[in-house]
């Protein structure tokens, strides 16, 4: 697996004023060959939700059978500052069943000290989204200095709705193989692959 990009490096691909879409690849496949593969299934949104002077941006959508990463602006109202290290917002994005909380990323931009903040929201899913009208629900924007100290910032809720029409350029490779573990049995059914994710679906008795 490829070195993870440091914060700098991810500031500094950001300031180069590359396509927005390629940064949000780039940020979670760290090469560039799988970044250009991931940028041609990717789906602009450009949808948004306002409400008491602040506003947040769907701008766009990539995906597989098992991951969706949008990309998100959000603006605050005039005179909020959003300067901390890390923000994240309460809500789903209801598609498809969910395995785990949704995860932020915030991109380091060249202002750090203005009212606005662009965030990489990662969501697991059980099933494929693909082709599903999603519907973002998110609530609470809180920011962080430090990863335990998380506090609400803005207590407002946003709902945009928008088709998941991104490529899934996922390949399944079926295995339906039989292995022991712990005297158990468990039969892995199948491999998926793409540039954004490796899955293994497996089941046992």
């Amino acid at each position: 697996m490829p070195p993870q990009k440091s914060q700098e490096e991810l500031t500094a691909l950001y300031q180069r004023n590359l396509d927005a879409v390629y940064c949000l690849c780039y940020v979670y496949l760290r090469n560039h060959a799988d970044t250009e593969d991931a940028v041609q299934s990717a789906y602009a949104v450009n949808k948004s939700d306002s409400n008491q002077n602040d506003t947040l941006e769907v701008k766009q959508v990539i995906g597989d059978g098992n991951l969706v990463y949008l990309l998100l602006k959000f603006t605050a109202p005039e005179g909020v500052r959003l300067n901390q290290d890390d923000y994240r917002f309460s809500g789903a994005l209801q598609a498809a069943q969910q395995t785990t909380a949704a995860g932020f990323f915030k991109i380091t931009d060249e202002n750090e000290n203005d009212n606005k903040i662009t965030l990489i929201m990662c969501e697991p899913t059980r099933e494929p989204a693909l082709g599903k009208c999603a519907v973002l629900e998110l609530y609470d924007l809180e920011g962080a200095n430090n990863v335990e100290n998380y506090q609400i910032v803005l207590s407002h809720n946003w709902r945009i709705s928008f088709p998941l029409n991104f490529d899934d350029c996922s390949i399944v490779y079926p295995v339906k193989q039989t292995l022991s573990a712990e005297g158990y049995d468990i039969t892995l059914q199948s491999i998926s692959v793409s540039p954004l994710s490796i899955t293994l679906r497996a089941n046992s008795p």
